[in-house]
């Protein structure tokens, strides 16, 4: 049954790697005319966590975070929009998540792109508690940056390679487990 169970969790992982798949039902919210999940996660629980896009009827686009239990039912589906109304002019922004990560405390961190008017495309990280009630979110790196890859490492702390579009150049940085900045080094 195990070996089923792992199974089917990596097809999901591989289907919802291209938007074709998606546990979500978004008939029940109006504003969400639509998603694309771009990343998912087993849990600790034998569930899963996924990451992506929810199009919003307003024209942008918020982080979605959804977590199924061990069978696939929802437990959760949210969305989480960065305030930009001290902008001015007010500006719609865009949010996506591109990992997710079931953190060493049960809760979830994702990692995406931020658009915001005066940031340009920002690299953003969020962190949820295991009901995914938004802890913090902050920008990562710079405006130029491109995330290309993250992983866990076996601390519980993450590390990223990023790609700057301006320099042509790599990066690799290493994020504890409450995702303090430890080091950066330049490939």
């Amino acid at each position: 049954m195990r070996k089923y169970a792992y199974l089917v969790l990596s097809m999901l992982v591989i289907l919802s790697a291209y938007g074709m798949y998606s546990l979500a039902d978004t008939t029940g919210n109006p504003a969400m005319v639509g998603q694309d999940i771009r990343s998912t996660a087993a849990t600790s629980d034998g569930g899963a966590v996924q990451t992506g896009m929810a199009y919003s009827a307003d024209t942008h686009n918020d982080i979605l975070l959804l977590k199924t239990d061990s069978s696939g039912k929802v437990m959760f589906e949210k969305t989480y929009h960065r305030a930009t109304e001290d902008v001015d002019p007010p500006y719609v922004s865009d949010e996506y998540g591109s990992y997710v990560y079931e953190t060493y405390d049960g809760g979830y961190l994702v990692i995406g792109m931020s658009s915001v008017f005066q940031d340009g495309d920002v690299p953003y990280a969020m962190k949820t508690d295991s009901s995914g009630n938004l802890e913090w979110g902050k920008n990562i790196i710079g405006s130029e940056e491109l995330i290309k890859a993250v992983s866990k490492t076996p601390d519980d702390g993450y590390l990223i390679l990023s790609y700057n579009y301006l320099s042509g150049t790599y990066m690799t940085l290493k994020y504890d487990r409450d995702f303090g900045l430890e080091w950066k080094n330049p490939l």
